[in-house]
Parts: structure tokens; sequence; C-alpha cells
């Protein structure tokens, strides 16, 4: 079985400084014109949890397309901090975890 550890975005998941928060605009709802529902989505690629490139920080590194899913399926360890969303998550946290 493969859960999806990956937590939902929305329009309050906390963004890097300066990055782009998420936003969802519907270019088409129900209606006489539209039998389906559309929208254009803008976010920063550090949006809430991710993997990082490592074209992000080596400038000959590979773009994350690049990367074999595989490295990112099998086991994990999953933590929870007792700091509140939205705030700056610190190596002391995670030391202080395992």
């Amino acid at each position: 079985m493969i859960w999806d550890i990956s937590p939902p975005v929305h329009a309050g998941t906390p963004v890097y400084p300066g990055d782009a928060p998420y936003t969802q605009r519907w270019t088409s709802t129900f209606g006489p014109d539209s039998p389906v529902q559309v929208s254009a989505l803008g976010f920063s690629a550090h949006l809430g949890a991710h993997a990082d490139a490592p074209l992000h920080w080596d400038p000959q590194g590979a773009a994350i397309g690049a990367l074999a899913l595989e490295r990112f399926i099998g086991p994990c360890l999953l933590l929870t901090t007792t700091r509140p969303p939205g705030s700056l998550l610190v190596w002391e946290d995670l030391v202080a975890l395992v």
C-alpha cells in the first residue's frame, strides 16, 4: 500500500518569505455555457511539503522531473512538532523529536 503523506495546500498554507502564496481563480463554473468547472492555480514551487530538486542548490544539478520516482517511495518517519502552523521549523525542533 502507498500512503500519500503530502498535506493539502490551501490559501493559508505558509510560504517561504517573499514567495508567491497559493491562489485559485475559477475560470469557468457550471452553467448554461459550461458543463465543467475549471480553475487557474498560482503558487510558489516551495509551497507546502515538497522535495527540493538538486537544481535548487546546484547550478549543474538535476531538475525534479529528472529524478527517479523510486527515490520518493519507501519507508518514512512522520514527526509532529508543537510549533504553531505557519511558524518556522528549525533544526533543533527535529533533533528534539528523534
